[in-house]
């Protein structure tokens, strides 16, 4: 019977070495892991042990390496909603779900949190969603990559949600709703941000090898060095599984137009190269409506920059020129910002092709005599005023390049007619060319239509007041 004693002594070895193998801190109670794709699974343990890790019916195991790093990668799992255990060597985190993540970065328009939103404390209050997690990832600026992050997954209710994103929250909700499966969202997002910032192995990029779109010292206060975002907020989350990214960024960058498309190439090549896994969809937001007391364009510059970008494989972009505030860049209604970006994952994440997903987009225009005939993309359902008003933020300029407000008319379920009389032979066209342009032109979605020009060497914008009837105001 001396065996005995033999065996208590393995077992308690085998339990002390367990003991020291440590979760990844991205991994909590209450989390969600991403459904249908390989889920991997790491952290510490003393060099050269064994790491078991053990979740709805699966074991695996690996050998943790000379820096004392495991990792293990689950199989594919289906959405399931009963929350189970998720052991990982003598740690056993509780109500684990597997259904859709989704990251959210950006700045202050994606950190905005959705108690300080339009009717924010309604739906604070209403905010019981059992099967919705959220993960808010604190500020964090740091030189080098680091490993872990101080936060918890939640359950999204009224303790959790008030302090979180209001984009990722209305996004997530819209989710749920179409999809029935649990949703983990995570928020990693910090006000007054640049894109450099975000940005993996900044210092190894092209673009910002000579220092010629260094971070300003304006936003270092905000999010230090180059990459020091990334190294702190974004690298600890990987290669952690998720469906795809949603981002609000760019008013930091509304300077820096003309290369904001390849700074966003940039950082999605590098992201998607951390998680080390196929392109995953990668979805932005267009810069909404503001006084900048500028020259005026710098908006417009952006949605074309943003537009450009759009040949980043598996991407699109949220359309907000419908909803902003004279004097400030926040606008208070964050809900059809998060619903529209998830309209563009539900579309072509999901398949739910009769989810209308973008707003009506230039194509072309032709000469009519005296007016100028516009056609739209993505016209579905037909163009309408969203007001009922006279369309507006067209103009019109004839060969002296003048532009002038333009009148316009739908002549079509897809084309607008546009003129002006002090322009008899109009040669170019333009469209909410401003930053205050909160333009009416929408299609049977509801969604509002980009901004254009025709001539890429057209003067400066014209002036407008701001538009008394523009969405998202306080």
């Amino acid at each position: 019977m001396k065996f005995f004693p033999a065996i208590l002594m393995g077992l308690a070895l085998v339990g002390a070495a367990q003991a020291e193998v440590k979760p990844a801190s991205v991994f909590s109670d209450h989390m969600v892991l991403q459904r249908d794709q390989p889920v991997p699974v790491w952290g510490t343990a003393l060099p050269g042990e064994k790491a078991l890790v053990e979740f709805a019916g699966q074991t695996k195991t690996a050998t943790a390496d000379a820096h004392g790093k495991w990792r293990v990668t689950l199989d594919p799992i289906p959405a399931c909603a009963e929350g189970r255990p998720l052991r990982i060597g003598a740690t056993t985190l509780a109500d684990v779900l597997v259904g859709e993540v989704w990251l959210a970065s950006g700045q202050s328009n994606m950190e905005m949190t959705l108690q300080t939103t339009r009717h924010g404390k309604e739906v604070v209050a209403q905010s019981a969603h059992p099967t919705i997690r959220l993960l808010l990832v604190p500020r964090s600026v740091q030189p080098t990559p680091q490993d872990s992050i101080k936060a918890k997954w939640a359950v999204c209710g009224p303790e959790s949600s008030g302090r979180f994103s209001a984009v990722a929250y209305y996004f997530g909700v819209a989710l749920q709703e179409k999809l029935k499966v649990p949703i983990g969202l995570i928020a990693s997002s910090v006000g007054g941000s640049a894109i450099q910032q975000w940005t993996r192995d900044g210092a190894q990029q092209p673009l910002y090898r000579d220092g010629k779109y260094a971070v300003s010292e304006q936003h270092k206060k905000f999010g230090g060095g180059l990459s020091h975002l990334y190294n702190g907020m974004i690298a600890p989350l990987t290669p952690f599984a998720i469906r795809g990214v949603i981002w609000y960024q760019g008013e930091s960058n509304v300077g820096e137009a003309a290369v904001y498309d390849e700074m966003l190439r940039t950082l999605v090549r590098g992201w998607r190269e951390a998680w080390g896994r196929q392109p995953f969809p990668f979805y932005f937001t267009q810069l909404a409506p503001r006084d900048y007391k500028g020259p005026g364009a710098g908006r417009p510059l952006m949605s074309e920059a943003m537009q450009r970008a759009l040949d980043i494989s598996h991407s699109g972009m949220a359309l907000t020129c419908d909803y902003g505030r004279k004097d400030n860049t926040h606008p208070l209604d964050k809900q059809p910002v998060g619903e529209r970006l998830a309209r563009l994952a539900l579309h072509n994440v999901y398949g739910m092709t009769n989810i209308v997903c973008h707003g009506p987009v230039y194509r072309a225009h032709s000469i009519e005599g005296n007016k100028v005939r516009i056609t739209f993309d993505h016209a579905h359902g037909g163009l309408k005023s969203s007001n009922d008003k006279p369309l507006t933020f067209f103009e019109v300029a004839g060969s002296d390049n003048v532009y002038h407000t333009a009148k316009a008319e739908i002549a079509g379920p897809d084309s607008v007619l546009v003129w002006s009389e002090a322009v008899p032979t109009p040669t170019q066209v333009r469209f909410a060319w401003h930053d205050v342009a909160g333009a009416n032109l929408v299609n049977g979605a509801g969604l509002p239509a980009l901004c254009f020009r025709t001539d890429k060497k057209c003067p400066p914008p014209l002036k407008y007041d701001w538009p008394a009837d523009m969405g998202g105001l306080d």
